[in-house]
């Protein structure tokens, strides 16, 4: 998903997804990135079954201007 301003809380229908491997998000806002947070979010359940969430949020303005963050779900296999 990418800059998608007015979107601040996750569909739970991603829940619905159970073979998602990846979810790449890409200058969410803050909220939404917020709500998703492994310690803090209360919309991380809807995504702790995806292996990997990647979180680029730009920062300047060259194009690689990106900070990368990445959470790392337990998913069902480990």
């Amino acid at each position: 998903m990418e800059r998608i301003p007015k979107l601040k809380e996750v569909p739970s229908s991603i829940k619905l997804l159970d073979k998602l491997k990846v979810v790449d998000l890409v200058d969410m806002p803050d909220e939404f990135v917020k709500s998703i947070d492994p310690d803090k979010g209360h919309d991380h359940w809807i995504i702790k079954h995806v292996p990997l969430v990647l979180i680029h949020q730009s920062f300047g303005p060259k194009y690689y201007d990106y900070d990368i963050r990445t959470i790392n779900s337990s998913s069902k296999g480990s």
